[in-house]
């Protein structure tokens, strides 16, 4: 009988270690941040917008967020080798070059391609107008959906990389190019520069227009569909145009360089 007792009481103490351990491991998973990339820059507009929007829907769906900035091959890499959970502002090609990943089918915002000039009198209706008129053209370095567009076809417009949206803005207004080809957002919250006060930038024409996505690895399906649940209601209590005037007046806005 006693040996019987301890052989149950052995069984127990078992299960209860087990049960422990199960709700401890469960524990310590549900606190592992989720590991997410980002091609912006933190100090950009849209590396500052990006990461209001999603520290918010994280917070709302308590779990935590964990961002890591990265050029955009990196990124890439890493997510393809399952180094990081995901990337978090992405066009809806990324899923090209990776298929196994699953979306965030809201996106939280829209970005535009933009023809910018000093000119009020130049005009161009898209991009087979842009390469085929000559004008001298800048776009920014690592802009990859800017280069694939521009590779395309016959080109005749003289083009060059700028490092930053700075030197692009400041290149244009010197008369140093006809063009500055960039996404919108940044070049203006470059123009809040203390340097551009009184500067009149035009657009040219609008080239394009993506929505940005997140995408996460195929484990993180159910976060998926949550975070698209969340930034919907977000965007419903007008909290991401809240975001965007908030990333829009941060940073290096008004300094000098």
């Amino acid at each position: 009988m006693k040996s019987f007792r301890h052989s149950v009481f052995l069984t127990l103490l078992a299960a209860l270690v087990l049960a422990f351990l199960f709700q401890s491991g469960g524990k310590v998973a549900a606190e592992q941040p989720v590991v997410m990339g980002i091609i912006q820059s933190k100090s950009d507009y849209y590396g500052r917008l990006v990461s209001l929007i999603y520290d918010e829907a994280f917070r709302r769906i308590g779990r935590k967020l964990e961002i890591n900035y990265y050029p955009a091959k990196r990124s890439s890499l890493l997510v393809k080798e399952g180094e990081i959970d995901g990337d978090l502002a992405r066009t809806k090609s990324f899923l090209q070059e990776h298929p196994h990943l699953i979306p965030v089918t809201e996106s939280p915002l829209t970005i535009r391609i933009m023809a910018f000039t000093n000119s009020p009198t130049l005009k161009i209706s898209g991009w087979q107008d842009l390469k085929q008129t000559g004008y001298r053209v800048d776009y920014l370095r690592g802009s990859a959906l800017i280069e694939q567009k521009l590779e395309k076809g016959e080109l005749l417009a003289p083009i060059s990389l700028v490092n930053d949206w700075t030197l692009g803005l400041r290149k244009l207004f010197a008369d140093r190019s006809d063009i500055f080809v960039e996404f919108e957002g940044g070049v203006r919250f470059a123009m809040t520069r203390s340097e551009f006060q009184g500067k009149k930038l035009f657009v040219a024409g609008q080239l394009d227009e993506f929505t940005v996505h997140a995408f996460l690895q195929p484990e993180h399906k159910e976060l998926a569909a949550k975070l698209s649940l969340v930034l919907k209601k977000m965007k419903q209590e007008g909290l991401i145009a809240q975001f965007e005037q908030q990333a829009f007046s941060s940073g290096y806005a008004h300094r000098n360089p």
